[in-house]
């Protein structure tokens, strides 16, 4: 890997983005996440997955500029989006979780990059924007369509409208990310989280991915069948009902108390 630095700890397999200056996400950059990607998923021993950027300043800028510009032809265009989506469309639909651990700048392809995991956290000197108008263009790996999923629809709209850049405060309060700590305490956070999720039944978590996510893009009595199906499954292959006798016992007050 020469922009992706991988560390495991335990079951929890941390990704640095390494592109200096900016962690911007070239073509190659890509190609090394989904190359991880792939090899995560068929993995038992990586439960959970944090991505970062090197530094402290940088998450990632999104995508690198210069390739964009060297775009000739409208099929070039159509790869090259295609590509970007396609990658974060494998996080998304990961059967793994992905934690975005959001150290600095996150504008752009590093905003739809963060958009694409299961949960957010930013450090205090985060900023995000979504600045693709200012260009004459507009979000091309997903961006338009999460935000609204993730915010709401007229939120997102100004967001992507005017290119707003957001504090990390300010994210949190829109529900773009679901806690906000010190830099010195960001990666400590990520991963204590990771550690919790990764310490639960593998399937059910998998199962609970696929509810939230596939969900989603379903009528509610559809969505409600999936969730019906999957909980059946983890039911079936689980402890689960064992463990529910086992706490309702815990639970039930002894005779004389």
């Amino acid at each position: 890997m020469n922009f992706l630095k991988l560390f495991q700890q335990n079951a929890v397999l941390k990704i640095t983005i390494e592109n200096p200056p900016l962690n911007v996400l070239s073509r190659a950059v890509l190609h090394e996440l989904v190359t991880v990607l792939d090899r995560v998923s068929t993995s038992s021993e990586i439960r959970v997955l944090v991505i970062s950027g090197a530094g402290e300043r940088f998450f990632s800028a999104g995508a690198d500029v210069s390739e964009i510009g060297a775009v000739e032809t409208t099929d070039e265009m159509r790869e090259f989006i295609r590509n970007g989506q396609m990658t974060f469309h494998k996080i998304a639909t990961l059967n793994k979780p992905v934690i975005a651990s959001i150290n600095g700048i996150c504008f752009g392809g590093g905003l739809e990059l963060a958009m694409a995991c299961h949960i957010r956290i930013a450090s205090e000197n985060a900023k995000m924007a979504l600045p693709e108008i200012n260009f004459g263009l507009m979000p091309g790996y997903g961006g338009s369509q999460r935000l609204p999923r993730i915010v709401g629809a007229p939120r997102a709209a100004k967001m992507i409208l005017t290119g707003e850049i957001i504090e990390a405060h300010e994210a949190l309060k829109i529900g773009l990310v679901e806690k906000v700590v010190s830099q010195s305490d960001l990666l400590d956070n990520a991963m204590a989280l990771a550690d919790i999720i990764a310490s639960k039944n593998e399937v059910t978590v998998r199962n609970d991915l696929r509810a939230i996510q596939e969900g989603l893009m379903l009528p509610i009595e559809d969505a409600l069948q999936l969730e019906r199906n999957l909980m059946l499954e983890v039911w079936d292959v689980t402890d689960a009902k064992q463990k529910t006798i086992e706490f309702i016992k815990k639970s039930s007050p002894r005779k004389g108390e």
